[in-house]
C-alpha cells in the first residue's frame, strides 16, 4: 500500500479518522477555547474531518463502481461509517468536555461502531483484493478494485510530497512536548488534583483506559471524568501543555516548510480527487 493511501484502511474498515484542521494560514498560536477545542500550527498542513470524510465517500464510490463492474454490491450503496471526533485535536491531551464527562463519561460521541459488511462469496473477494487475472471472464485491475479505489484518490498526490508528513510530525510534537518538563509538571499538578479527589491516576491517559470503565456507563465513571475535566481546568493543564506543544510543532515547521507546503497541497489533490469522484 503506498504511504499517500494513508486513509485507506480506515476507510475499507468504514471508520472515521480523526484528522480536523484548522486550514488557516499563518495561524501560529495555539488557540484552546472555552468548548475545549484546541489549534495548533501543524493544523493547518494536515487533512480536516470534513476532508477524510470526502475521501472516504469517494472511495468508496469508486470501489462500488469497479465492483458493481463484476456483478456484486460492494460496499452496499449507501452504507456509511461511524461518527469520529470532529476535531483534530479533540481529547489530544485527554478528556475536556465537562458536559461530555458528566452525561457519558468517557466514552466517545456517536455510533464508532464499525459497520458489518456482507460476506463476499470467493470470486467478489478476488475481484476486491486482485487475487485472480479475470472474474467472470472480465479482467480484474491491480490491486484489485480496492487498489483501483485507492489509487483513484490517491494517484492525484504530486511526486515527491507526503500526505502523512504534517501527522507523523505532530505525533512527534506529541511525544516530544510530553516528555517536557514544563508538561510533567503540569501532568503532576492535575495528579495530585485527582488523588485529592479520590481518583489516584498519574496521567490524563490513564482515566480512559481504566478497566473498570470497560463495562456498561456508570455514575462512578461520570464523577471520575467530572473530576479529571475540573482538574484540568484547574491546573491549567490543556492551555499548558497546548503552548509547549505549539513551540515544538512552530520548529518542526521551519525546518520542514517545503516539505509541508507539499503535504498540504498533496491533501488538497486527494480531496479534490475524491469529489470529482463523486460527480463523474
Amino acid at each position: 500500500m503506498r504511504r499517500s493511501c494513508w486513509w485507506v484502511l480506515a476507510v475499507v474498515l468504514l471508520a472515521s479518522c480523526s484528522r480536523a484542521a484548522a486550514q488557516q494560514p499563518g495561524m501560529e498560536q495555539p488557540l484552546v477555547d472555552t468548548a475545549g477545542t484546541i489549534r495548533l500550527p501543524l493544523d493547518r498542513y494536515v487533512a480536516s474531518a470534513a476532508d477524510v470524510a470526502e475521501m472516504g465517500r469517494g472511495y468508496r464510490a469508486l470501489l462500488h463502481r469497479c465492483m458493481a463492474s463484476f456483478g456484486y454490491d460492494f460496499p452496499p450503496a449507501g452504507l456509511v461509517g461511524p461518527a469520529g471526533p470532529s476535531d483534530r485535536n479533540e481529547s489530544r491531551y485527554g478528556l475536556t468536555d465537562a458536559v461530555a464527562a458528566a452525561t457519558r463519561g468517557y466514552r466517545p460521541a456517536g455510533n464508532r461502531a464499525v459497520p458489518k459488511l456482507p460476506d463476499l462469496p470467493a470470486p467478489a473477494q478476488a475481484a476486491l483484493n486482485g487475487d485472480a487475472a479475470t472474474v467472470g471472464g472480465h479482467p480484474v485491475p491491480a490491486g484489485g478494485c480496492g487498489g483501483q479505489a485507492s489509487r483513484g484518490i490517491s494517484g492525484a498526490v504530486p511526486a515527491g510530497a507526503d500526505p502523512t508528513l504534517g501527522d507523523q510530525l505532530a505525533s512527534e510534537s506529541f511525544a516530544r512536548s510530553r516528555a517536557d518538563a514544563r508538561v510533567t509538571a503540569a501532568i503532576s499538578r492535575w495528579s495530585a488534583c485527582m488523588g485529592a479527589a479520590g481518583h489516584p491516576y498519574r496521567s490524563p491517559t490513564d482515566p480512559p483506559r481504566d478497566p473498570a470503565f470497560r463495562g456498561p456507563l456508570t455514575a462512578a465513571e461520570k464523577a471520575t471524568a467530572t473530576a479529571d475535566v475540573r482538574c484540568k481546568e484547574q491546573t491549567g493543564l490543556v492551555a499548558a501543555w497546548a503552548a509547549v506543544e505549539a513551540e515544538y510543532q512552530r520548529a518542526l515547521i521551519a525546518s520542514n516548510a517545503g516539505a509541508l507546503d507539499r503535504a498540504a497541497r498533496a491533501v488538497h489533490a486527494e480531496v479534490a480527487a475524491a469529489r470529482a469522484a463523486l460527480n463523474p
